[in-house]
């Protein structure tokens, strides 16, 4: 075991880091390089949402602040501490002042353990005196990070806990892929059969209930905050439990659209599927909870929601000061929604989305138990309390 700094790491050109790209205004433009911001950093991976780009003709100021491959990226401002290793970038991504970024040597130190590190008591422990240092909004320093120490293990340890934390982590990735991959498939059979811009139009709340009233939830009741709510999904990675003090009230069959600056424009929308029978659910004030009109289908509320027509014209209707703006239900009461009144067709479309929607909480529910594994691990291989071979051993046993 070799004890040392991220500081020295990188004195030594072992390890490069570094916060984003500082953009002014007069750089932003409609294409160029893409601006990765926290928000963008979910489940282990780099999702980008936003719109806003720096044009193309800044690519020196930008320098090495583009997104590479088996970057290591640590949120820094706002919410620390959540992580992504990068795959698949296109050399057209930048991160933003939000986020740090790692290259390590693979020599001395590997992304994917780092990765891992990150997450690991070691440096949680750590951060957790660096963000609450001031009484500004959390921070992580890059001289903070300097100073940081860690506990690097001989190279074959880092691969040996990184391939069994990660085989977990592969899982869930794998889980969600087949789920983004049937809404794609059902996406394109709405848009083509029940959609298309041929049909004639109803207004929006002909089709669903917006708000639709519900009895108060029982004590603890199932909590939905916005950070919970995916960009979109069909269905809610997690949620906690909590006393009811208000909110907006959801069941099983809900749609849940945050109708807020940034969060609607970053599309964040869930179909909500996981829920107990009969229970009742509370989430934020900023939600808009759509559901299905006879003899329409439940999941049709989702398929709205996530629309890019309706959105677009959800954030047309948006008021309140910059940085605040939101729209109201009533205010998207009329918007008009192309569909067919074919009830056969809307029927098995109903069907088809139900087994899939259903299949995808059966996957979700998966990866939960997969990650709550993951978190148990983590801990224990990064201060040695567990062997990596018994750690394989449980690893084993679910996948």
């Amino acid at each position: 075991m070799t004890i040392t700094t991220l500081g020295e790491l990188r004195t030594r050109g072992l390890l490069d880091f570094n916060d984003g790209y500082r953009t002014k205004k007069d750089q932003l433009a409609a294409s160029g390089f893409r601006i990765i911001r926290a928000g963008d950093i979910n489940n282990g991976e780099v999702s980008p949402t936003g719109p806003d780009h720096v044009a193309e003709a800044y690519a020196s100021a930008i320098g090495q602040k583009v997104l590479h491959d088996n970057d290591v990226v640590l949120t820094t401002k706002g919410t620390i501490g959540r992580t992504a290793l990068v795959r698949d970038a296109t050399g057209h991504e930048i991160y933003s002042p939000q986020l740090c970024f790692f290259r390590p040597d693979s020599s001395v130190l590997l992304a994917k353990y780092l990765y891992f590190w990150l997450s690991g008591p070691e440096f949680t422990y750590q951060s957790s005196f660096m963000k609450n240092s001031t009484d500004m909004a959390p921070y992580i320093s890059l001289s903070q990070l300097s100073d940081t120490r860690i506990t690097l293990p001989p190279l074959p340890e880092q691969q040996a806990i990184a391939e069994v934390l990660g085989a977990l982590d592969d899982k869930i990735a794998a889980n969600r892929k087949l789920v983004t991959t049937a809404e794609s498939y059902l996406r394109a059979i709405f848009d083509r059969d029940l959609a298309s811009n041929d049909l004639p139009t109803s207004p929006l709340d002909s089709i669903v209930q917006l708000n639709p009233k519900r009895p108060a939830p029982k004590d603890p009741a199932p909590l939905i905050p916005m950070q919970a709510l995916p960009t979109p999904g069909i269905t809610i990675p997690e949620f906690t439990r909590d006393t009811p003090k208000g909110g907006v009230r959801f069941t099983n069959g809900d749609t849940l659209l945050a109708r807020i600056t940034p969060c609607l424009e970053n599309g964040k929308t869930a179909f909500v599927g996981s829920l107990a029978e009969g229970e009742i659910g509370i989430g934020s004030t900023e939600y808009i909870v759509l559901r299905s009109i006879e003899p329409y289908p439940l999941e049709v509320s989702y398929f709205i929601a996530t629309d890019a027509t309706f959105r677009a014209e959800a954030i047309r209707r948006m008021t309140g000061t910059s940085g605040r703006q939101r729209v109201k239900a009533q205010d998207v009461a009329r918007v008009p929604i192309h569909l067919t009144s074919d009830r056969a067709a809307m029927r098995q479309f109903g069907d088809l989305a139900r087994s899939c929607f259903q299949h995808a909480e059966i996957l979700s529910a998966e990866s939960r138990t997969l990650a709550s594994l993951r978190d148990t691990l983590l801990p224990a291989l990064m201060d040695g309390t567990i062997r990596v071979k018994d750690a394989e051993t449980h690893v084993e046993e679910v996948l």
